[in-house]
C-alpha cells in the first residue's frame, strides 16, 4: 500500500459506552454505616427508625433509599430471604 492509497483506511470510529449502575461505584465509607452486614444492628435500627422504618425487616427498602441518592437502580436487590 502506498502512502496515497486509502482503500483500506478507516472512515469512522464508533464508541459505545455502557453506564454501570451497580453498587461498586458508591463510596463504601458512606454505605457501610447503613449496611446490615457491616453496621451495628442496634445503631442501624435507630437510624432506620429515625427515617420511619420500624423494623430490620424493612432494611432492603431503607438501603434502597440510601443508594438511590446516587441514582442506583436496586429494585432487584437480594433481601436475604430464602424462598422455596
Amino acid at each position: 500500500m502506498t502512502a496515497l492509497d486509502r482503500s483500506h483506511a478507516m472512515d469512522h470510529v464508533v464508541l459505545v459506552i455502557f453506564e454501570n449502575r451497580s453498587l461498586d461505584n458508591l463510596p463504601a465509607h458512606f454505605l457501610k454505616q447503613y449496611h446490615k452486614d457491616y453496621a451495628d444492628s442496634d445503631e442501624l435500627l435507630k437510624i432506620m427508625q429515625a427515617e420511619k422504618f420500624n423494623t430490620i425487616d424493612e432494611w432492603v427498602q431503607f438501603f434502597g433509599v440510601k443508594t438511590s441518592l446516587f441514582g442506583v437502580d436496586n429494585t432487584f436487590m437480594d433481601n436475604g430471604k430464602v424462598f422455596p
